[in-house]
């Protein structure tokens, strides 16, 4: 197996308007950290994998199609392009008309090509690749993030590392974490790659090593309920209370051989979704008539987006992307939605034998697939689309082709 690595800057060479909060309506420019996009090539058996990520919130179904398109022209199987970004609320933009629809707060002119032309630029700057080992490991997070809706409800805090050394050297390193990275808040202006940002520019210090973050089943994790303040101090504390905890790993090898991609998307009928969110609608204009001026405005950002979702609806079926991706005997789970930790945990025990990841957020972004026992009047069950106890039935989709996957591949 070969591997290579490059990462290049998507910061934005003019003002911008930030993504992922409500009523941030000035044009940012400000700096406090650079934001990246990086490229990972795997090449194995003459077949070329290539995997981005990107300090962004998400990317639209279009401009993910013009990324992949410009990548093909090298002889790179569109199949096996897979993009995924990291969620900060600090980025740019990058749809057209934003995210709340808006088509005065949409992207700066010029920004979607400028992310395309580095995109090709990250593969570009990957070269040949060198031949590696593969090792991996695994540490639980304590005091930093958790199930934002409950200190005291599931979440799975593990941190999963996987290490490729070229001559028993350490090169490269995917950080896999599933957790919002919001420390900073709707007050920030400044651009920011947040708290993944910081991890990454941490571990890649701590290990001397190029970091390709990772983000996970983060759908109900965040820091709300441990940090103390949202500001830049408080990014350094959670960041320190982090890396503190992973600058001991202890890694393992892995059988690195068999690398392959399986898509297994995953319909929803949208027939259904509409009716769930005709009541939703109902409930969140029942919930404004006694709310403070406070919750109202949270509850009419809510119920833009649902407005919103409505408006985007117009397939019979929601496509949830879902694709398998082994390397050797580690498999990844590759969501384009922002998934309840509950379902991470629920396929990583399927599968005590194997070592499996989520990684969210990739070649998609369908919004929250939410746990049964956590639906009802929180944010994220106000925004999905999807009926309550369709994400079980997701979950356990995933399981019954993660099965198919193994015993297929161990056959071959």
């Amino acid at each position: 197996m070969k591997i290579s690595f490059h990462k290049v800057k998507i910061t934005p060479n003019q003002p911008a308007y930030l993504c992922g909060y409500e009523g941030r309506n000035q044009l940012c420019s400000e700096v406090l950290d650079d934001l990246y996009a990086s490229c990972l090539k795997i090449i194995e058996k003459n077949e070329v994998y290539v995997l981005y990520s990107l300090d962004l919130l998400s990317l639209d179904p279009e401009l993910l199609e013009q990324m992949k398109r410009r990548i093909v022209k090298h002889g790179v199987n569109y199949d096996h392009i897979l993009i995924s970004t990291t969620c900060t609320h600090s980025a740019p933009e990058t749809m057209v008309n934003g995210i709340f629809d808006d088509p005065n707060h949409g992207a700066s002119p010029g920004y979607r090509e400028f992310l395309v032309n580095q995109m090709e630029a990250a593969w570009l700057g990957c070269g040949e690749g060198v031949e590696v080992e593969v090792s991996y490991a695994v540490q639980k997070i304590d005091g930093c993030y958790g199930n934002r809706n409950g200190m005291e409800l599931p979440c799975d805090k593990d941190v999963s590392c996987i290490r490729f050394d070229y001559l028993k050297k350490p090169i490269y390193m995917i950080v896999n974490i599933g957790c919002y990275p919001t420390v900073l808040g709707s007050e920030n202006v400044k651009i920011s790659a947040d708290l993944f940002g910081a991890i990454r520019d941490s571990m890649q210090e701590l290990y001397q090593v190029e970091v390709f973050m990772m983000n996970g089943a983060q759908g109900n994790v965040s820091n709300r309920l441990y940090r103390k303040s949202r500001d830049e101090q408080e990014l350094q504390r959670m960041n320190d209370g982090i890396c503190s905890q992973l600058s001991d790993l202890h890694f393992k090898p892995i059988e690195k051989s068999g690398i392959c991609v399986k898509d297994i998307s995953y319909k929803v009928d949208n027939q259904k979704s509409l009716i769930e969110l005709a009541k939703k609608r109902d409930r969140i204009i029942q919930l404004m008539n006694n709310a403070d001026e406070k919750e109202k405005a949270s509850l009419k950002f809510g119920l833009n987006y649902l407005e919103m979702n409505q408006r985007q609806m117009k397939a019979p079926y929601e496509i949830i992307s879902t694709r398998l991706l082994s390397i050797g005997n580690l498999y990844l789970v590759m969501v384009g939605a922002a998934m309840f930790t509950q379902f991470s945990i629920q396929i990583k025990a399927a599968f005590p034998e194997h070592k499996v990841l989520i990684w969210g957020l990739t070649d998609a972004n369908a919004g929250y697939i939410v746990a049964e026992d956590e639906y009802g009047d929180n944010f994220e069950s106000m925004l999905t689309k999807f009926p309550k106890g369709e994400g079980e039935k997701y979950a356990e989709y995933i399981i019954n082709q993660l099965k198919e996957f193994i015993l297929d591949k161990e056959k071959q």
